[in-house]
């Protein structure tokens, strides 16, 4: 049996959108994953934003490979899909961010108010 680490990109997508092939996957995943990590890196400037950016470009893949045309480049499309990913975590870190900066300011005691005895 063929190993699917050295099977064509285009076969280990038909095995798992055909077959449901877990070791096609896996493959696609360690083939790809530095590509994705690395647009994350960048885009974000943060490791573990990246490394949920992997987990999300991946489980998308899983959900849309069957949708995916046979001509699809498959590593642009993953590339394009950590970008999107990646601007999507930063708006949530910053909406984060900003109620967390919220809530510390409605906890924050009013120097100007004088404090009851």
């Amino acid at each position: 049996m063929t190993d699917p680490a050295d099977k064509p990109v285009a076969d280990l997508l038909r095995g798992f959108v055909q077959r449901g092939s877990q070791d096609d996957f896996r493959a696609l995943v360690t083939r790809f994953t530095p590509l994705v990590y690395h647009t994350a890196v960048r885009r974000t400037g943060s490791a573990s934003l990246a490394a949920d950016v992997v987990q999300e470009v991946f489980i998308d893949l899983a959900k849309r490979a069957p949708a995916l045309r046979a001509d699809e480049r498959l590593g642009a499309w993953l590339h394009q899909r950590a970008l999107y990913a990646s601007a999507d975590m930063l708006r949530g870190e910053m909406r984060r961010r900003t109620r967390e900066q919220t809530a510390a300011a409605m906890h924050t005691p009013n120097p100007a108010t004088p404090a009851t005895a």
